[in-house]
């Protein structure tokens, strides 16, 4: 659909992406794709990174709650969460939402393109659903059920093609064919969860959780270097972290909250509750702040589940380290927000560690602090020495480092040169050239 406004300005409408500027009359008048105005190719042609995006039904059903997750009629309300007391930027929102934010940003992209034959990648939108295990039964032999819905899947591009999830990996066990364990040509897509494959020498890490920690192991992945490609269960498997309740716009004149400049008062703060997750660490950080008896040096806060408690999550605005012990698994969304709102994060377990190998291996040494977990329960470790014992040039250097992170691990709400999303594409781009098949 073309609009021409009064004059000579054309806008163009593909979907939902418009690309226009503003006038006042307009007339409507439709017009073949294929000859798009000089406008719209200069445009796309100045995205480093286009993509296709695939529009199938029967993959967007929900078979657990009888609905179809609508991409043109989302909210940004819907999708990003709700503002909470008038700070555009704090959104309350589910942490699992990954998928949802990213098909909702492709969608209306700009570098989005109709033309697959034109994508450097092509996202294939499946079940958003906390119901996803669910839906993959239903449809019975997933591999077969995916594979006659991609029709542009092919030899030259299968490693050019992505899923995306809203979950630790391994949620999606029951996914087999496509997601786990996939065949064919859908072995080479890649895949987005929250959670990566860890190596055989990181058990010990997860013997706290009470379920799943198998489903991060693969026989055939004893060592770092087939744990980071998945393995054989998840091949070309990579994490992404939970997204913040920290969103940002280009349009917005201010500055962002990980720039928060005024004196942080507590040396280190700990966020959250020491009756579920990694609860031995948990228990002895809760313990172990108190005895200092300073809320200067330690602060303990609960976490929040609800809006009206949200706000709590900008105390990490008022300390220099960030205490993060494990969760249900090693990956949270207490990390995402604490380099969000330019806290140092301070981990407890090698799998933390391993987060986000395309959004933050080539910062993560400079921009967070790595306790061993053993040692610390042993009391070997003392949090005020190790963390105050730090010379000030450290810590001023990693603060300006954490600056320089965090826009990679916040989602704008629209498109950003310099995002979350920006950056995932480049470095998803960047992969799969070095993987061209001629």
């Amino acid at each position: 659909m073309w609009i021409r406004f009064a004059g000579s300005l054309w806008c163009v409408c593909a979907g939902v992406l418009l690309v226009c500027a503003v006038t006042t009359r307009l007339s409507i008048t439709t017009i073949s794709l294929s000859n798009l105005p000089k406008i719209y190719a200069e445009h796309v042609k100045q995205c480093t990174t286009k993509i296709y995006l695939y529009e199938i039904p029967d993959l967007l059903f929900d078979p657990v709650h009888n609905n179809t997750w609508d991409l043109e009629n989302a909210t940004e309300e819907k999708v990003f969460g709700a503002t909470v007391n008038s700070r555009r930027w704090l959104r309350f929102r589910s942490q699992y939402s990954l998928a949802e934010i990213i098909f909702y940003r492709l969608y209306r992209s700009q570098c989005r393109v109709m033309d697959p034959e034109d994508a450097d990648l092509l996202f294939v939108p499946t079940w958003i659903s906390f119901g996803l295990n669910e839906a993959c039964e239903a449809f019975g032999n997933q591999s077969l059920s995916v594979l006659t819905h991609l029709q542009h899947l092919n030899d030259h591009n299968a490693h050019r093609h992505v899923f995306v999830t809203s979950r630790e990996h391994f949620t999606y066990r029951r996914c087999r064919g496509w997601f786990r364990e996939p065949d064919g040509l859908l072995r080479r897509a890649v895949r987005l969860a929250n959670s990566p494959m860890l190596p055989w020498t990181m058990r010990q890490d997860l013997k706290y959780m009470t379920w799943g920690a198998e489903e991060f192991f693969d026989e055939k992945a004893g060592d770092e270097a087939v744990a980071a490609a998945g393995g054989s269960t998840y091949p070309n498997l990579h994490a992404l972290p939970f997204p913040s309740s920290v969103v940002w716009s280009r349009h917005w004149r201010v500055d962002p909250p990980w720039a928060h400049r005024v004196r942080r008062e507590h040396l280190m703060l700990f966020h959250g509750w020491d009756s579920h997750g990694d609860v031995a660490v948990r228990q002895r950080i809760v313990s172990t702040c108190k005895g200092y008896g300073d809320d200067a040096v330690c602060l303990v806060q609960p976490g929040f589940w609800s809006k009206d408690e949200s706000e709590r999550v900008l105390v990490k605005q008022t300390g220099t380290f960030c205490l993060e012990p494990a969760g249900d698994t090693p990956f949270r969304k207490s990390l995402t927000d604490s380099i969000a709102l330019g806290c140092i994060p301070v981990l407890f377990h090698d799998a933390t560690d391993l987060s986000s190998d395309l959004l933050w291996a080539d910062l993560k040494n400079e921009t967070r602090i790595l306790i061993n977990r053993a040692e610390f329960l042993a009391g070997d470790v003392d949090l005020k020495e190790t963390l105050s014992g730090l010379p000030t040039e450290r810590v001023s250097a990693m603060q300006a480092k954490l600056e320089e992170l965090a826009p990679r691990w916040v989602y704008a709400l629209e498109d950003s040169m310099n995002d979350s999303l920006a950056y995932l594409l480049h470095r998803l781009h960047e992969n799969a050239q070095s993987k061209i098949i001629l």
